[in-house]
């Protein structure tokens, strides 16, 4: 813990990935953005490093539900099941430049998480139109409602949803910390980019480090 000017704040791993204050967030680990046979993948796009970060994820998820922790999924919706878009002008001028844009449908196959991350029953999935995962969903209810204090990030993409999800974590009163290789994005120099980025402003540690964290709380306990 430290102080600054009168205000203590998280500081160390271990206050951070606390199993009775923290949660982890799977951020739109979904078919269309990660299957092989995805809107993405279909595209052209690159989704090599996304895909990397599956088992790394899947690691964290194991060791987590070991450890009792809150796991909540967000997933990335543009239309609802009627078909109505749930997004606006300016999330589509986001991606204007774009050849391709996804258009994902509520309760299709390409709005799933990937089997492989699958949630389990007892897991919170929030649907989100923009971005971040916090902004304008119940996903800080949630959290609030379990005592949560810092929130463990993974997912993609780490120049978007994942960043814009940190930034708004914050504004919210979480604490984010990044998964640095349980993170993706579409090429290696955006990945890069927005890992550049949260460095300078959140926790960011591996997964072996998370996990040994937590090893080491079994252990004292």
């Amino acid at each position: 813990m430290i102080k600054v000017n009168g205000v203590e704040a998280l500081n160390t791993l271990q206050e951070l990935v606390d199993p009775a204050y923290a949660a982890v967030l799977v951020i739109d680990m979904q078919n269309e953005i990660v299957a092989k046979t995805g809107g993405y993948a279909e595209h052209g796009y690159d989704i090599s490093g996304i895909r990397q970060a599956i088992p790394v994820i899947r690691r964290v998820l194991d060791a987590a539900k070991e450890m009792n922790l809150l796991v909540t999924y967000a997933e990335f919706v543009h239309r609802d099941r009627r078909g109505s878009p749930l997004v606006d002008g300016p999330s589509v001028q986001l991606h204007s430049s774009e050849a391709w844009v996804s258009d994902v449908v509520e309760g299709t196959w390409e709005a799933q998480t990937v089997d492989e991350l699958s949630p389990e029953p007892e897991d919170a999935v929030i649907l989100k139109s923009r971005a971040s995962a916090i902004y304008n969903t119940y996903l800080g209810n949630i959290l609030r409602s379990h005592g949560i204090r810092s929130v463990i990030l993974t997912g993609c993409l780490t120049d978007g949803c994942v960043l814009k999800t940190a930034v708004d974590m914050t504004h919210q009163g979480f604490y984010p910390l990044v998964i640095r290789d349980g993170v993706g994005s579409l090429t290696a120099e955006n990945h890069d980019l927005g890992l550049r980025y949260m460095e300078k402003k959140f926790p960011v540690f591996s997964a072996a480090e998370v996990l040994s964290a937590w090893t080491e709380r079994r252990s004292v306990a």
